[in-house]
């Protein structure tokens, strides 16, 4: 990811991996990406790496109540790959360890 942000700073094309959602991995293909003035990449990890927060201008983050995340998250993993319940839990248990101590103090 580090070399692709740093080739589209410097205002170059780009092939992005396809994840396949439904092999949990990613696919064979890939998709070009222009270079634009403005370049937004998403991922609920995107911002637990120093170096990506480094190569950032702006970042921002837009929270919503935990569960609203987890009803839209499961919404689509069941519609590309169908996700059991285990999943869920896996998946808010996975976000409260790993982001929680990025996010900003709730009031």
């Amino acid at each position: 990811m580090l070399d692709m942000l740093s080739t589209v700073q410097a205002m170059q094309a780009v092939q992005v991996p396809v994840y396949d959602f439904t092999l949990h991995q990613r696919a064979q293909e890939t998709r070009r990406v222009e270079p634009a003035d403005v370049v937004i990449i998403e991922g609920i990890l995107v911002l637990h790496s120093e170096p990506v927060r480094k190569l950032l201008n702006m970042k921002i983050y837009v929270d919503t109540d935990d569960d609203v995340r987890l009803a839209r998250r499961c919404v689509v993993q069941t519609q590309i790959s169908g996700v059991s319940q285990l999943h869920r839990k896996l998946y808010a248990l996975a976000f409260c360890k790993v982001l929680s101590a990025y996010l900003p103090v709730r009031l």
